[in-house]
């Protein structure tokens, strides 16, 4: 293959990608503002958004979570090829560490309070604690 059919083919995945994360980020976005009349009892301003993930409408946090995961893991697809150095290495783990962080919080859904701790229980809190770890907006701040 020459450089020239790489550029495109480099330059298609990218496209292809930033259109991904588009999507399942505005797919997410969507996801939130329904829950938002779903659950009246949870205030946006007051309670994490990762709370929503508990109760009837749970699954549709969990769902979120993992659009959120997906649009993280396409937009690093698209700047892989397009970082170079050590700072663009490090921004590459941090963008994975969110990839891993949101795929775990919503696969794993953490209980409040629970009698008992549950390795499900355990993998939330620290798909949580690496979401919070990167200072990621809304998940974990409220």
């Amino acid at each position: 293959m020459t450089s020239t059919t790489l550029e495109r083919m480099s330059g298609a995945i990218s496209a292809r990608a930033a259109r991904v994360a588009i999507i399942a980020f505005i797919s997410q976005q969507i996801l939130l503002v329904v829950l938002i009349f779903l659950r009246p009892d949870l205030a946006p301003s007051w309670h994490t958004i990762s709370e929503w993930a508990i109760g009837p409408h749970g699954w549709i946090m969990s769902v979120a979570f993992l659009l959120s995961a997906l649009s993280y893991t396409a937009s690093f697809v698209m700047l892989k090829a397009q970082m170079h150095g050590n700072l663009g290495r490090v921004g590459l783990g941090i963008l994975l560490i969110c990839v891993i962080g949101a795929t775990g919080v919503g696969v794993f859904t953490t209980d409040p309070m629970p009698l008992h701790f549950p390795l499900s229980n355990r993998l939330g809190a620290i798909a949580i604690s690496s979401l919070q770890a990167v200072d990621q907006p809304g998940v974990g701040d409220g």
